[in-house]
Order: C-alpha cells, then sequence, then structure tokens
C-alpha cells in the first residue's frame, strides 16, 4: 500500500516549484545577512541556510531574471529549465547561489570577489521592498552581472 503511493507522493514532489514560491527569509544579524530558505526549499538547493559576511557584500540589486547570466554547471542543486533553478552553480570565482522558480523580478546580492559565492539571486516576494530594507544597511549594487 505504502510503496503503490510513492510515484504520487514523487509527483507531487517534482510539481511542487512549479506552483509555489520559494519560501526565503532574509535577516540582519550580528554582522551577517542570514538566508533562511524553507524545507522544500533547502531539499531543491541542497542548502538550508546561507550566511553572508556583511563585509563580503557589495551591494545589492532588484533586476529581472533574464539580466543575470545562467553560468555555470549545477554543483550540487536542481534545474528545470523554465521552472526551478536552485543551488550551487559553477565553481571558484564564478560561483552563483540561485533560488528562482518562474519569477520575473529576482534580488540579487552581489559579493565581493574572494566571497564563498559571486552572488545570490533569489526570488522573494517583493523583491523591491527587501532591497529598499536592506540597502541603508548593505548598500546598492549598481553594477554589470558580468557571465
Amino acid at each position: 500500500m505504502i510503496l503503490a503511493a510513492l510515484p504520487a507522493v514523487a509527483a507531487v514532489a517534482l510539481l511542487m516549484p512549479i506552483v509555489r514560491k520559494p519560501k526565503i527569509t532574509l535577516t540582519l544579524e550580528g554582522g551577517n545577512l542570514h538566508v533562511a530558505q524553507g524545507l522544500l526549499d533547502a531539499l531543491y538547493s541542497l542548502k538550508g541556510r546561507l550566511d553572508l559576511p556583511l563585509s563580503q557584500i557589495q551591494g545589492i540589486a532588484v533586476a529581472s531574471r533574464e539580466q543575470v547570466p545562467r553560468t555555470g554547471l549545477r554543483l550540487p542543486g536542481t534545474s528545470v529549465p523554465g521552472v526551478i533553478r536552485a543551488g550551487c552553480y559553477g565553481t571558484g570565482p564564478a560561483r552563483d547561489f540561485w533560488n528562482v522558480r518562474r519569477g520575473d523580478t529576482v534580488l540579487v546580492i552581489q559579493m565581493r570577489p574572494g566571497a564563498s559565492y559571486r552572488r545570490v539571486i533569489l526570488q522573494v516576494d517583493d523583491p523591491e521592498a527587501e532591497a529598499a530594507r536592506l540597502i541603508p544597511t548593505v548598500g546598492a549594487y549598481n553594477g554589470p552581472f558580468s557571465a
């Protein structure tokens, strides 16, 4: 009986990214920007939480998803073109962290050279409001998004 339900459970798990937005909470605490993800988001990206030191953040920007180059191999994470891009992409200084579904507008956290990531790209409920809240502490990023 339980084994018969497994295909249905797997199908629901695969379809969840299509119908729900990522659950992401951003908090400033102790010199860090904490990026906490919901349970499903942690499963898709294989990372539950990011702790980004403020000293390593160059700035915050709001951009269309199309403005941010999608470079690098997925190492590790989940990718279904047009549906979900979650996890780490690229290596070394070109390593990005993504958690985006179908959202057109994303929050981009541009990191300084030498940080764990080049940038962190997130789909949050209101990217403009999150940017307005974080920019006074972190600063704005107005530069290009290089590949």
